[in-house]
């Protein structure tokens, strides 16, 4: 892999580092070895999971009143929980993008030159990522980004329109792990470069929509149940038997969940379905 464009990185990550090598530290993943005197993002990532679990913490904890039902114990751990997930943090990471200009060779006419049309293509986070031509890795990230393709669609209405986490959706998407490194690793980068300055660690996270979707669901008490919690509060104190599994049908995933039951075998809930 080439060395990051740094300029268009920096605008994507909207910060100017003064010390360049923690950008490049930050996409560096630990199978890039043509330069050993540059370290993986691991350092970075380890701090940046820090940092992200600190600033939403803060955020959910100084909201409202904490005699609302909307912030009880159990709900800021779910909220929180939402907000730091690695499939949400891969999705956030994929879902802003920039355009940048290129330059497509289109297959000329007999007897005419070849000619330049100029044109753009998005670029996210990890695309920046510096990493061996690894097969195993190589098609890991290419399956995550698939993935990503096929489920946006769902997310899209979950979080637009019906105000629902996509709990299930995000079950299905299993993206690599390196994804939601590389954004962590940017906010611990971030955090170095600017001696500890979490305002700008915020607005990175803000610039990404973490935190956006996180002060939208505080302001409008969305529905962030996770099915497991909620089918548990439906069964009470029934004995309950979880049965799930997932298909995959061409390329869109079918999601279904098998009875639910209690110690006497009588179906509680539950049925199947695709979520587009």
């Amino acid at each position: 892999m080439t060395p990051p464009n740094f300029g268009v990185l920096e605008t994507l990550v909207g910060h100017t580092f003064t010390r360049e090598h923690l950008l490049l530290e930050a996409v560096t993943h630990p199978s890039h070895l043509s330069i050993p005197s540059t370290p993986s993002y691991q350092r970075l990532e380890y701090l940046g999971d820090t940092i992200l679990d600190y600033l939403v913490t803060t955020i959910i904890f100084s909201c409202g009143d904490p005699s609302q039902q909307a912030l009880q114990p159990r709900r800021m751990h779910t909220l929180r929980a939402t907000a730091v997930n690695a499939s949400f943090l891969v999705f956030c990471s994929l879902l802003y993008t920039l355009s940048i200009p290129i330059a497509e060779i289109p297959s000329p006419r007999p007897n005419e030159a070849p000619s330049l049309i100029p044109g753009t293509r998005p670029i996210s986070l990890p695309d920046f990522l510096r990493y061996a031509p690894i097969r195993t890795l190589s098609s890991a990230l290419n399956a995550t980004r698939t993935r990503f393709a096929a489920l946006r669609p769902a997310v899209d209405i979950a979080f637009a329109h019906d105000h629902i986490y996509p709990w299930r959706a995000f079950a299905a998407f299993v993206p690599e792990k390196v994804f939601s490194d590389v954004i962590e690793a940017m906010l611990g980068a971030v955090y170095i470069d600017t001696s500890g300055d979490l305002k700008v660690c915020e607005a990175l996270l803000r610039r990404f929509g973490i935190l956006g979707w996180l002060e939208m669901a505080l302001k409008i008490e969305a529905n962030i149940w996770h099915p497991k919690e909620e089918l548990g509060f439906l069964a009470k104190n029934e004995k309950v038997r979880y049965l799930v599994w997932i298909e995959e049908m061409m390329d869109k995933f079918t999601f279904q969940a098998g009875d639910l039951v209690n110690a006497g075998e009588e179906k509680l809930s539950f049925g199947k379905g695709k979520y587009w």
